[in-house]
């Protein structure tokens, strides 16, 4: 069995890990129309709202390395073999709220990625936009991960 602190504490990072990942749509939600947009500045306030987002991500991942460690130690297994749903497991019946709230999360985490490469697209779109006009503007078309050119600025 798995003592209750421990689970109310995954419960409740858990909880914290779901608001995070709503926070983190709504921002790449805003990221995604700014970009459509093509407002600068409202890229880079979207930007700057997922980066802190991003950030807040990892003090939540220190807690629940924490969280797996002690319930690793307390099992004596290594934290890192240790997943909510193995967890839930072995908590038996008092696991049935944290296998809950674990799809609940899958479900965000899974609409995270899906923002996430709607936007690579729309940049990579973007990127290839801004090519092809220097490329209509200068001439010349610059190789696959050139970083730029030497030219004689005196002519």
């Amino acid at each position: 069995m798995i003592p209750q602190n421990f689970i109310n504490a995954l419960e409740i990072w858990l909880g914290d890990e779901i608001l995070g990942k709503q926070r983190l749509v709504k921002a790449l939600e805003a990221q995604e129309q700014a970009l459509v947009d093509g407002k600068a500045e409202d890229i880079t306030q979207a930007t700057g709202l997922v980066g802190r987002e991003l950030e807040l991500e990892i003090e939540r991942a220190r807690r629940r390395e924490l969280i797996f460690a002690r319930l690793g130690s307390h099992w004596n297994v290594a934290p890192k073999t240790l997943t909510l749903g193995s967890i839930a497991e072995r908590a038996g019946p008092s696991g049935t709220r944290l296998d809950e709230l674990r799809a609940e999360l899958r479900a965000h985490v899974a609409e995270v990625l899906r923002r996430n490469r709607r936007i690579a697209r729309l940049v990579h779109v973007h990127k290839s936009i801004v090519e092809e006009t220097i490329t209509a503007l200068i001439g010349t078309h610059a190789p696959e991960g050139a970083t730029g050119a030497l030219f004689d600025a005196r002519m």
